[in-house]
């Protein structure tokens, strides 16, 4: 049997402890309790900054989705030369990207195109910078003089 008033909590031993002992024990039990509240309240706040970190998660992950959705249907539209914007009944314009829907690339090319063949060009559609397409280039001096410098280099042209 145990018999030491440490690890029972039995008060009756615990009296027959000199005053110093019984002094330190219940600055030691006060301190634990303390320690315990503390370690419950780190617990508690970890508890709520953890679920705040997920809900921002969450919104990232809702927020980067749109993004990325708006991306492709603005992909889309550009791709099939649809205008930036329709005209509504009362005057007002709508963006053609917010009509262009579906969960799937399929399901979102598919009303692309169904746009594309209902509103053609009647707005203003984002084409090319010529600055920054390739033009074939024509047989001329500078085509000739390119090919033979790459054959005496040996290159296959």
């Amino acid at each position: 049997m145990d018999t030491d008033p440490t690890t029972t909590g039995d008060p009756s031993q615990l009296d027959q402890l000199p005053d110093w002992a019984q002094q330190e024990l219940r600055t030691l039990h006060r301190r634990v309790a303390e320690l315990e509240a503390e370690g419950q309240s780190a617990a508690t706040a970890a508890e709520q900054t953890e679920r705040g970190l997920r809900e921002q998660l969450s919104a990232s992950e809702t927020a980067r989705a749109a993004v990325e959705s708006d991306h492709a249907r603005t992909q889309l539209a550009v791709a099939r030369g649809l205008p930036l914007t329709v005209a509504t009944k009362d005057g007002g314009e709508v963006p053609v990207v917010s009509l262009i829907v579906g969960d799937t690339d399929e399901a979102r090319a598919a009303s692309a195109d169904a746009l594309a063949a209902l509103v053609g060009s009647g707005g203003p559609v984002l084409t090319p910078d010529p600055a920054q397409t390739a033009t074939p280039a024509t047989n001329d001096d500078r085509t000739e003089l390119a090919r033979a410098f790459y054959e005496a280099a040996g290159a296959d042209t």
